[in-house]
């Protein structure tokens, strides 16, 4: 069983270091899990990012494309990075930074915190069907 106050503290962890929130979210952009910053425009601007990694990941499994690993979407004041779980489908973990922390720390924490979450998460049924019997 996930317990979610592990969970949020677990992400609280991240919240240094220019680390402005912390977000597990399903690929439709269904947040299950949220720390720190949640202004209306970052709450839409990750909506938007999980559409984008929800589109590519519908054209990749067409064919053509290689998997993505993650997706970094530059704002004016911020940075929002984003990497799947390995081993969990439509779950991924969304990091916002300052824009002055370097990319590939970010990318480097948001990768480390999918590898700390997956075994807890592949327990989770992230299927679009779940989310709608919840």
């Amino acid at each position: 069983m996930l317990n979610p106050v592990t969970l949020k503290d677990t992400l609280k962890l991240a919240l240094d270091d220019g680390v402005m929130a912390v977000r597990i979210l399903m690929v439709d952009g269904t947040v299950l899990s949220s720390v720190g910053e949640s202004s209306d425009a970052l709450v839409a601007a990750t909506a938007v990012t999980a559409n984008t990694w929800n589109l590519y990941s519908q054209v990749q499994q067409d064919g053509g494309m290689g998997a993505l690993e993650s997706l970094v979407i530059e704002r004016e004041r911020c940075r929002i990075v984003v990497a799947g779980v390995p081993g969990v489908s439509n779950c991924m973990v969304s990091i916002v930074t300052e824009n002055s922390v370097p990319l590939g720390l970010s990318k480097r924490k948001v990768q480390s915190l999918c590898n700390h979450l997956q075994a807890s998460l592949a327990k989770v049924d992230f299927s679009p069907a779940s989310a709608v019997r919840a």
